[in-house]
């Protein structure tokens, strides 16, 4: 049963949708990224784990689909703070066995950004799937300084998606690296993809450096950002599988 909830958080509702397969099955959280919605690529995503037995709560990020907020508000933050929120209702109302943060983009950004306040103790495992691992650096690779200081003067930008606040850019600063640290403290996957154009590949060979047996890492070589190519998606899920089944078993 694909249940509609509406979350209370600090920074407002978020919606979502719960899949539940059982009490003592595992449950994964699922953060779309920019230009989807819970009912776009994350829903597919849900409905192959549904498919493989384990439930998943998929939800708007603030500014999104039917959750609150205004798009041209977004930010990392707004991202984080929709994940904590989620979490702590998760804990709160829903049964499970193991939890797991599935984040696709920007909504991996949101993940990783939240790990400052999420205990170890709490989380068995986070998937990432294209993950933008420096937004700052990727904004700075992609618009000249000028176009940022445009952007500051006039106080937002005409996105892809809409009208984007100054705000969206600063709140980057927050973010300028990965907390290797707290996330060694974490089992994780991650998908890239080898013709991906967000992220550098050099930050994925740091990121797998830097965590060694604490991550596993899925090529795809043909594949762009968020892993376009179905025979590659399928295998994603496949892996995600494997990963969350092995964790819950206690053989990982």
């Amino acid at each position: 049963m694909d249940k509609l909830l509406k979350i209370k958080t600090r920074i407002g509702n978020i919606a979502g949708n719960y899949i539940d397969c059982g009490d003592n099955k595992p449950l994964v959280i699922i953060a779309h990224g920019r230009g989807g919605n819970r009912n776009t690529g994350s829903k597919k995503i849900a409905e192959y784990l549904q498919s493989f037995g384990i439930s998943s709560l998929r939800i708007d990020l603030y500014g999104y689909g039917e959750s609150d907020g205004k798009f041209e508000n977004i930010t990392i933050t707004t991202a984080k703070n929709s994940v904590l929120g989620t979490l702590d209702y998760v804990q709160k109302n829903i049964k499970h066995s193991k939890l797991f943060l599935f984040g696709t983009s920007y909504g991996g950004s949101g993940i990783l950004g939240a790990l400052s306040e999420i205990s170890p103790s709490t989380i068995s495992g986070l998937i990432f799937r294209c993950t933008i691992l420096n937004y700052l650096a990727k904004t700075h690779r992609e618009m000249s300084e000028q176009q940022i200081s445009d952007w500051k003067n006039n106080g937002n930008i005409d996105d892809y998606e809409g009208k984007l606040n100054y705000s969206f850019y600063d709140d980057q600063n927050n973010y300028k690296s990965v907390d290797y640290e707290k996330l060694k403290l974490f089992n994780s996957l991650y998908f890239y993809a080898g013709k991906d154009s967000k992220i550098l590949l050099s930050e994925v060979d740091e990121l797998r450096s830097k965590l060694s047996d604490k991550l596993e890492l899925v090529t795809y070589p043909n594949s762009v950002h968020g892993i376009d190519i179905q025979e590659d998606f399928d295998d994603m899920m496949v892996k995600t599988k494997d990963f969350v089944q092995q964790i819950a078993s206690n053989t990982l």
